[in-house]
């Protein structure tokens, strides 16, 4: 009997690390199905939101479905697919780290499922889940919007990049390792509140249809998990958009030039990026693209937190 709380002890032990692995192997697959479906349109978002701007106020696009347009005609559907790589490589170990991260801190309040998060914990969870992930999420995108940002203006025609071991090397190159680390400040101002409302608001989401359909939360049918998945992202790009945009600003810029925008305190010109863009163009230079963003949200995290739920299932 004095080796029962040992046996105990390692049972745990190896649950605990179970649950980890599930997690981590997951969320793998939700990245990756993530990528496939949102990848067309973040690109049109992308392109919308680092458009320049001429002194009448007008870009060379005048909305989503003008983009989409003038990307399949002159780059035709692998235009949609430009920097791929970068997210599809990132995105699956990215989203691995987001789901592994929130389980094991949802894990940590509820004492392993013992009881159900408040409100207050879950957005807890999700912060935490969204800070551990920007490690990868910061160098990933700085290559992913380079790469998207690219298309031939007529006193442009060679791109930068070739591709994303180029835009790695270039920008290594001329600012260091840390330059891939350019908008880390921003990357946390952004992901920090997405993820504190995205994961609670896919949890009451499966609340609601648990209550509709008269089955545990764990066990709601597959349309309601895609739905749920789909609510949660679009919450999550609605409370993160801004600080997206003027990240994908700070992106852009050519790193064989001197910084546009001044750093001040560690914020890798976060504010003065802000301010200058909202001098410039007011709270609409703040909702560029968001109506592809928003399509985009609900089909690319519908996914995520599909496969995420059928893979974790398959592997209980």
């Amino acid at each position: 009997m004095a080796q029962e709380p040992e046996l105990i002890d390692e049972f745990s032990i190896h649950e605990k690390r179970k649950r980890v692995l599930a997690d981590f192997a997951a969320g793998t697959v939700g990245g990756i199905l993530q990528t496939f479906v949102g990848h067309p349109l973040d690109t049109i978002k992308v392109r919308l939101q680092t458009q320049k701007i001429d002194a009448f106020g007008k870009g060379k696009y005048s909305g989503v479905i003008h983009c989409l347009r003038c990307t399949l005609r002159e780059e035709r559907i692998f235009g949609l697919y430009k920097g791929l790589l970068s997210p599809l490589t990132g995105l699956a170990f990215l989203n691995a780290i987001l789901f592994t991260s929130y389980g094991y801190a949802k894990d940590f309040f509820t004492n392993y499922g013992e009881h159900e998060l408040t409100a207050m914990q879950s957005m807890a969870c999700g912060a935490f889940a969204g800070a551990a992930q920007c490690v990868i999420v910061c160098p990933m995108e700085l290559i992913k919007t380079r790469l998207q940002a690219q298309y031939n203006y007529p006193t442009h025609t060679t791109p930068e990049y070739t591709g994303n071991i180029d835009c790695i090397k270039k920008t290594v190159k001329t600012r260091g390792v840390k330059g891939l680390y350019s908008g880390m400040y921003g990357c946390l101002i952004r992901e920090l509140p997405a993820y504190a409302v995205c994961f609670p608001a896919f949890e009451v989401s499966q609340e609601l249809f648990a209550k509709l359909e008269g089955r545990p939360k764990d066990e709601i049918s597959p349309a309601s998990v895609i739905i749920a998945g789909g609510i949660a992202g679009v919450a999550c790009w609605t409370i993160s958009y801004p600080q997206d945009i003027v990240l994908n600003r700070l992106r852009v810029q050519r790193v064989d030039e001197p910084p546009i925008y001044k750093t001040k305190m560690y914020d890798g010109g976060f504010w003065d990026c802000f301010w200058k863009l909202y001098r410039k163009e007011g709270l609409r230079g703040f909702t560029k693209g968001f109506s592809a963003c928003a399509f985009r949200a609900f089909p690319a995290n519908a996914a995520s937190f599909y496969g995420y739920s059928i893979t974790k299932d398959f592997l209980s």
